[in-house]
């Protein structure tokens, strides 16, 4: 039985806004050992042919996150390296130039954080970004109608460290705010949502006390990039502070409903329930995002899949 996790975490252009709701900021399910800090990281050598630059870009990324006051993350640039995209224990930063999609990653995604952990204790073991340059054009000067490097870097750094995607237009200003768009520069810098977010992770001394953010009743999605191919899971998991009827339910993102994955009682505690990308026929959905309703929050969740 394995319990290694794989997590996607992604900034993609969509047309459209997903839900009014606002959060301050969501955790993943995982995050960094203290006894693992500093991180090590490494970039691809090969860059991008579209800019120069992009390595001081991402490092300066990393720096964003290194010098918020009152939290303990370090990082350690190990420098250039021959690596390629693979769960291998390095932490890589890596552009993709051709067949983005061979690797089960949406063409709209622009960058994508692949986070593998340890299930039983939440330990981040391997973190490697992807940058779309298949897709998409890059810039390390904000340059319009190319993707900022800096920009973008520094949204991904948030899911290496453990924080989610935001997806609340309210949220629109945070670095982890889940929509980018060419020439925008403001993800290069910090929100206060978003340096509450790493101190909750890695409190240093008269940073906010985790227990002050920890929702009564949470969520967690695990794996929600599902490749059909693959046979993919989603995991999807439930905090309850009490006995409760929990309803679940998966839409298409125009709102039609796909499966009624759970409506049960459930007790105090955590639960899990599990979609394969079938439709309640049986049958398999189509490539597309999915959105993930619960009848305990107005959070929406999203799910991704691909064939």
């Amino acid at each position: 039985m394995t319990f290694l996790k794989r997590l996607i975490g992604m900034t993609i252009v969509f047309s459209w806004i997903i839900g009014n709701y606002s959060f301050a900021f969501e955790l993943l399910p995982c995050k960094w050992a203290r006894s693992d800090i500093p991180v090590d990281y490494y970039i691809n050598y090969q860059g991008t042919p579209d800019c120069s630059g992009e390595n001081a870009a991402i490092i300066s990324s990393f720096n964003t996150w290194e010098n918020v006051l009152e939290q303990y993350m370090d990082f350690t640039y190990k420098g250039p390296s021959t690596e390629t995209y693979a769960l291998d224990e390095t932490n890589l930063c890596i552009w993709i130039e051709s067949d983005w999609n061979i690797y089960g990653f949406p063409s709209s995604a622009i960058a994508i954080a692949s986070v593998l952990y340890n299930e039983l204790n939440g330990e981040i073991l391997e973190v490697d970004i992807t940058f779309n340059g298949e897709n998409f054009e890059w810039s390390s000067s904000g340059e319009s109608g190319k993707m900022d490097v800096q920009n973008i870097a520094t949204h991904e750094i948030g899911h290496f460290l453990g924080l989610a995607d935001l997806y609340d237009s309210a949220d629109s200003e945070a670095t982890m705010y889940g929509f980018g768009m060419e020439g925008e520069t403001k993800k290069r810098t910090l929100s206060p949502d978003d340096i509450d977010g790493i101190r909750v992770l890695y409190p240093g001394a008269g940073g906010p006390k985790t227990e002050g953010f920890v929702m009564k009743t949470g969520v967690s999605l695990i794996n929600n990039l599902i490749n059909l191919s693959k046979g993919d899971t989603c995991s999807i998991g439930f905090q309850l502070v009490e006995s409760k009827r929990i309803k679940i339910k998966i839409y298409t993102i125009d709102g039609e409903l796909v499966k009624d994955l759970a409506d049960d009682t459930y007790g105090e505690g955590a639960h899990w329930v599990f979609w394969s990308g079938k439709n309640d026929a049986g049958g398999k959905v189509g490539a597309g995002m999915y959105l993930v309703k619960f009848n305990f929050t107005d959070k929406i969740y999203k799910i991704v899949v691909v064939k």
